[in-house]
């Protein structure tokens, strides 16, 4: 018998992803994620936390996984209580998750309880009957924990992709879960180094696998060189992002320099900056828009003369790990400014393929804006240096070869073939 090719073993090898609410828009990674995979071969099923539907804004991929999709409600719920208070007395696997769950959850016992009784059990016994070689759970958190649970009642290998909250702040757990785990992935260094000092693990076995941008969607157009400079800025208006510091920079900026400055995003923070841009004196310039289609973003990608995002750490810990944005204005081609913050500098090096300003700085900020702005030469070395860092390693299509090549060897390994 011929040795199976490596396209016939990957398509034999079924992998559940946990996500939070599939298809949910701020987990558009994720589906371009699997979406690579199951390109490359591999055949992909999804868990979904939440309920959710295919109505609203989310990445069209999403519809490929439409029928491989196990969502919650009223049986599984049932199925998994039901198994939960039997398991309860009968399995010592589900009474020292139930005391590790207890000890080590904190503020998260909560959804950690619903998780384990109403959701853990249903989705072992689907997941086993379908023959799931490896589940992977694409945040540290929630999921992570999911998957944990799931594996030590079924004994399928799991593995976790650490972001940002879920570390810097909804973390629990993390050292048993990277202990326990077949396969830990981080989008940056930063992560990794963060997770050796704040949770004390050997991060040894860790490896970093960048999020990636399709460049299929985000191609480059040559802005017009006249007119009145666009600065753009993209995100949820959270106190992470830095809007507020961006919009100082814009009252700074204006005194010397003709602009216009486009804030796309909704968000907790969007009517105390729409108030502070008023306060300043800057509603002729900036705009506020949210709901934005993504075919109207990548315009607006394309259009801009800078792209500012000027994050920050909150006083709670929080903060970007390396923001999707940032990596889709550079893939067009586009001049990028940010801070010296978690993975970010990770993506841009300052003055060769963008420009990096201390956070909590308007002045800073103002003056990299200015010298920009006043430089196409500058701005156009910038981001040709940009578009080719995206190319060469926050490409998704590199990333999903690189997390196929793991996921082979490790299923491979475990399934001895």
């Amino acid at each position: 018998m011929s040795p199976m090719s490596s396209t016939q073993r990957r398509a034999a090898l079924r992998i559940a992803y946990i996500t939070t609410a599939f298809p949910w828009r701020s987990e558009t990674a994720v589906i371009k994620e699997i979406h690579e995979l199951a390109e490359l071969g591999f055949h992909i099923q999804v868990v979904s936390l939440k309920q959710n539907s295919f109505d609203g804004t989310f990445d069209p991929k999403a519809f490929r996984f439409r029928d491989r999709t196990l969502y919650p409600g009223p049986l599984l719920w049932a199925q998994s209580l039901a198994r939960s208070l039997v398991q309860l007395f009968t399995r010592s696997a589900f009474r020292r998750l139930l005391r590790l769950t207890l000890r080590e959850s904190g503020r998260h016992l909560g959804k950690n309880l619903y998780i384990l009784f109403f959701l853990v059990p249903a989705i072992a016994r689907r997941l086993q009957g379908d023959n799931v070689a490896y589940m992977h759970a694409n945040f540290a958190s929630y999921q992570a924990y999911t998957a944990m649970a799931v594996h030590e009642l079924t004994g399928i290998p799991f593995g976790f992709t650490v972001h940002a909250h879920d570390i810097f702040l909804d973390h629990f757990m993390i050292p048993q879960k990277v202990n326990k785990a077949a396969l830990v992935l981080s989008i940056s260094r930063y992560n990794i180094e963060y997770m050796e000092r704040e949770f004390g693990i050997n991060a040894e076995n860790i490896q970093v696998i960048h999020c990636g941008v399709d460049l299929a969607e985000f191609s480059v157009v040559q802005a017009p060189s006249t007119g009145v400079p666009l600065i753009l800025s993209v995100g949820r208006m959270d106190p992470m992002k830095g809007f507020d510091v961006l919009l100082e920079a814009c009252a700074l900026l204006r005194q010397d320099n003709r602009f216009r400055c486009v804030v796309v995003g909704s968000g907790p923070e969007l009517k105390t900056l729409q108030a502070l841009a008023a306060q300043r004196g800057l509603e002729p310039v900036v705009e506020f828009r949210s709901g934005v289609p993504q075919a109207e973003l990548v315009e607006l990608y394309q259009s801009c003369s800078l792209y500012v995002q000027p994050c920050r750490r909150t006083s709670v810990g929080m903060q970007d790990g390396i923001p999707a944005t940032l990596m889709e204005a550079m893939a067009v081609a586009k001049p990028t400014i940010s801070t010296y913050v978690s993975g970010i500098p990770e993506l841009i090096e300052d003055g060769v393929d963008g420009r990096l300003v201390q956070p909590e700085d308007p002045m800073g900020l103002c003056q990299a804006m200015r010298e920009l702005l006043d430089d196409p030469q500058q701005r156009d070395r910038l981001g040709r240096a940009a578009r080719d860092k995206i190319e060469r390693q926050f490409n998704i299509a590199v990333s999903a070869r690189a997390l196929a090549a793991l996921l082979e060897d490790l299923l491979t390994e475990g399934s001895g073939t």
